[in-house]
């Protein structure tokens, strides 16, 4: 991001930027995040607002398949605003930050 102003919002276990959801997989990684300039705003929902994504739903809470979170790679942001948020909605409760790694979604 070198100047602009973007504002993303992603819902249903997506982060604003970065790695994508499966259904029933592990979450994507988000590799290197620049900014050097611009306003960002990016809100996730049960997921990060920039990161890595949410893992899939395991099909119950003593599951061993892998539908682990994800990762989120380096981030500069050397110029500019960079706004990022989670929140929660659903049954179970998400613990994912605003900034980072996707946590995995529990279906009991």
């Amino acid at each position: 991001m070198n100047g602009g102003t973007v504002f993303v919002k992603a819902i249903s276990w997506g982060c604003g930027i970065g790695g994508g959801t499966p259904y029933m997989d592990v979450g994507g990684n988000s590799n290197n995040y620049t900014q050097t300039g611009g306003k960002v705003t990016a809100i996730g929902q049960n997921s990060p607002g920039l990161g890595g994504a949410t893992g899939g739903m395991r099909m119950s809470s003593g599951s061993t398949d892998p539908h682990g979170g994800s990762v989120l790679g380096k981030i500069l942001v050397s110029g500019g605003t960079l706004t990022a948020t989670n929140s929660f909605s659903g049954a179970v409760p998400a613990i994912a930050p605003a900034i980072g790694g996707g946590e995995t979604c529990y279906n009991h």
